[in-house]
């Protein structure tokens, strides 16, 4: 048996490939055959249906074999700044939106914008073919797409007595909700919702809605000191009157969500993270509604490719390339076939080739509801996006549990956050 048909059978045989052909290189040879590799993060499950597509796009592309690579998404990251740093990088790699820019500012990424002829870039959803854009350049093609929403939970609110989110309500609207669902005590440790000032993503759709942003173009921050704190001070109130989730709590339900742990009522999220919460807490009924803003008519919200795929620009193979690239995404048989387990698909051919769960669906059926309010997206983060994300979210964890002051915090933050960036740099 070959390893390629042993990756279609086992998990075990999978990750056994995975090392295999991690150090291959793509190459032609004199008889015509082509080989590109292709590596994507995930468990054995996506490489199955993964490899499915791949047979699929050899069987049309005779001559082009696809060598597959997989790791989990922490050793997959590992495994590429390795290989970058060695020189090389799979033909064809799937890309994370925190790293794109660091990658393409590296020069390591092809500008498909040269692959116009094999990729095909008018069926995507809108505004979200640009958020694989870097410098003029096309870095990445999405793969799939999300965006935030309000997660909520329709038992809670009605045990509780209270009107759940709606269309055009604003943070202070929030706000009241909150404290009046804790208030109500439907069940033990529940509350209203969690500190939302914990996430940077959040503090950015804040900003976006009343024009502003995180990052600069050019990759520095875009606010000062004032603004973060003005953020942080946001949900003290509601800290302090513990109609939130405690810092306690949220440590010992770390990584589940609070929504789904029976701790909160709502929760900002990424709206593809509904099926994760099922599976956490699959006795609860979850609903989305809109993100509150203090602009209906600005939601700040926008298409964020949840994946996307790239070429290495090293590639001998750039057209062969391309066209696994443009069939991952475009193709509606390879569509049905991956199905949404890498988000919901970026283009509406792929889109409406897949069925869709009852769950998926609700996802579908949101984006639909704010398509009027989605703006475009921000210029990729820069490189260091990653571990300001995670300084952020250190920094708050401390000021919510009353270690330091948000003074104290808000001259941390751009201490540690900017040198976080200029080390990327």
């Amino acid at each position: 048996m070959t390893a390629r048909r042993t990756i279609r059978s086992t998990a075990a045989a999978l990750a056994a490939l995975a090392l295999t052909v991690t150090g291959l290189v793509a190459c032609g040879d004199d008889s015509g055959e082509t080989t590109i590799r292709f590596s994507w993060w995930g468990n054995a499950d996506r490489a199955a249906v993964t490899q499915q597509a791949i047979d699929l796009f050899e069987s049309r592309n005779p001559g082009i074999t696809v060598e597959p690579d997989f790791s989990e998404f922490a050793d997959y990251w590992q495994k590429m700044s390795t290989q970058a740093a060695g020189g090389g990088l799979p033909d064809v790699l799937q890309m994370d939106y925190s790293y794109l820019r660091q990658y393409a500012d590296r020069g390591l990424l092809l500008d498909l914008g040269t692959q116009s002829a094999q990729i095909a870039t008018d069926a995507f959803r809108p505004g979200l073919l640009d958020t694989g854009v870097v410098d003029g350049k096309r870095a990445g093609i999405p793969m799939s797409a999300n965006t935030l929403g309000m997660f909520y939970r329709p038992d809670v609110f009605e045990q509780a007595g209270v009107e759940p989110p709606k269309a055009g309500w604003t943070w202070d609207d929030y706000h009241r909700l909150i404290g009046e669902v804790s208030r109500a005590e439907v069940a033990e440790g529940m509350t209203g919702g969690g500190d939302y000032t914990s996430q940077y993503h959040f503090m950015e759709l804040w900003l976006r809605q009343s024009g502003g942003s995180f990052y600069t173009p050019d990759g520095a921050f875009a606010f000062g000191p004032e603004v973060l704190k003005q953020w942080w001070t946001r949900t003290e109130q509601l800290r302090a009157e513990k109609l939130v989730v405690s810092p306690e709590t949220a440590t010992q339900i770390d990584p589940k969500g609070a929504i789904s742990s029976n701790v909160a009522a709502t929760e900002i999220s990424w709206d593809n993270f509904m099926a994760r919460y099922i599976g956490e807490g699959p006795d609860g009924e979850y609903a989305l509604a809109p993100v509150p803003s203090d602009d209906p008519a600005v939601s700040g919200q926008y298409l964020k490719p949840s994946m996307l795929l790239s070429v290495f620009s090293g590639t001998e193979e750039a057209e062969a390339a391309a066209k696994l690239v443009n069939f991952l995404v475009n193709d509606a048989e390879a569509a049905k076939i991956l199905g949404v387990g890498r988000g919901i698909p970026a283009t509406t051919t792929a889109l409406s080739a897949v069925t869709l769960s009852e769950t998926d669906q609700k996802v579908v059926e949101y984006e639909e509801s704010i398509a009027a309010l989605i703006s475009p997206p921000p210029p990729p983060p820069p490189a260091g996006a990653g571990s300001v994300e995670q300084t952020f979210r250190t920094i708050h964890e401390a000021l919510s549990f009353g270690e330091i002051t948000v003074d104290e915090a808000v001259e941390r933050f751009f201490a540690e956050a900017q040198q976080a960036l200029d080390a990327a740099k």
